[in-house]
């Protein structure tokens, strides 16, 4: 499991429905989530959820084909204890008519705290994460009324493309989407992969902090996807160039996923305050999938 590299995108995250036309709420792109939206944040093109002028976020997993049962069963005051947060509420509760948990804990930035609430059925599971100042108790208060007032359209069908800052073609090669969670996109051959060796593309809008370099936002992504099994990078070649307004790192070489080599493909790009980063990789071997991933690559633009 430690080796399985879908299992780290996957992790990388029927009752009455309710409408989106209530007075007060507003859709949530990417989701079937309405929210009153709380005064001074936005909805974001970047994550999937709303962020206001400090930062300060509340980000919306729309976990459909998930099981709330079974995606909650370490969801509990004890297994978060025994991983030194501190938990400062717990309960379980109702949320727009299903099952729901709603956790109020610190963070791992001592100047924060953390709202999370969970809540589905046996098809499906959304999770929502607030990071908001810890000292700021009115926001905490008004951030937990506006998640246990969320309203959810069971029957929604969503669109994982609504409101992004990008665009992508997967019209001219085998890459197709395979699924998405929050920001997270995966892409695989014809939209699945049933061969031994996995080859997939990931990509993952977010905003720029633009304290950090391009080179430091691949360095982070490349440790995290060693925290996954994922490890030996050696990078071939680099390349740094601009393409009209948008900044652009590349980085081609090979990795290994257990003892399979792997060809590795990452792509960062960004413009203003946007940042999109794609990882592709496949078989060291398979020349055509290094082909596709390469084409699909360089039609990726942002379009903001």
């Amino acid at each position: 499991m430690k080796h399985n590299i879908i299992y780290f995108i996957i992790i990388l995250i029927s009752l009455n429905s309710c409408g989106f036309s209530q007075k007060g709420y507003k859709h949530i792109p990417r989701t079937r989530v309405s929210i009153k939206i709380p005064s001074g944040y936005k909805i974001m093109n970047t994550i999937t959820g709303l962020q206001n002028s400090k930062s300060e976020m509340i980000m919306i997993v729309d976990m459909v084909g998930n099981d709330f049962y079974t995606s909650t069963k370490n969801f509990t005051k004890d297994k978060f204890g025994m991983q030194g947060i501190t938990v400062y509420d717990f309960y379980d509760t109702i949320v727009s008519g299903f099952d729901a948990k709603i956790m109020v804990a610190n963070s791992d930035d001592i100047k924060f705290n953390s709202i999370s609430l969970v809540f589905g059925d046996t098809t499906f599971s959304t999770m929502i994460n607030s990071i908001h100042n810890s000292n700021d108790k009115q926001l905490e208060n008004k951030i937990k009324e506006t998640l246990l007032s969320i309203k959810y359209n069971k029957n929604k069908e969503i669109n994982p493309y609504e409101n992004i800052f990008f665009s992508i073609d997967t019209t001219s090669t085998s890459f197709k989407l395979q699924g998405f969670s929050g920001n997270t996109y995966f892409f695989m051959p014809f939209g699945k992969d049933t061969s031994k060796n996995k080859s997939l593309i990931i990509l993952t809008p977010q905003p720029f902090d633009k304290s950090m370099s391009l080179n430091s936002i691949s360095r982070t992504f490349t440790n995290s996807m060693v925290k996954y099994g994922t490890y030996g990078f050696v990078t071939d070649s680099t390349s740094r160039y601009k393409n009209k307004k948008t900044d652009v790192l590349l980085k081609i070489g090979d990795c290994y996923v257990g003892v399979d080599r792997k060809y590795f493909y990452q792509l960062i790009m960004s413009k203003d305050d946007l940042c999109l980063y794609a990882f592709g990789m496949c078989d060291y071997e398979n020349l055509l999938l290094k082909k596709e991933i390469q084409k699909f690559c360089e039609k990726i633009k942002i379009i903001n």
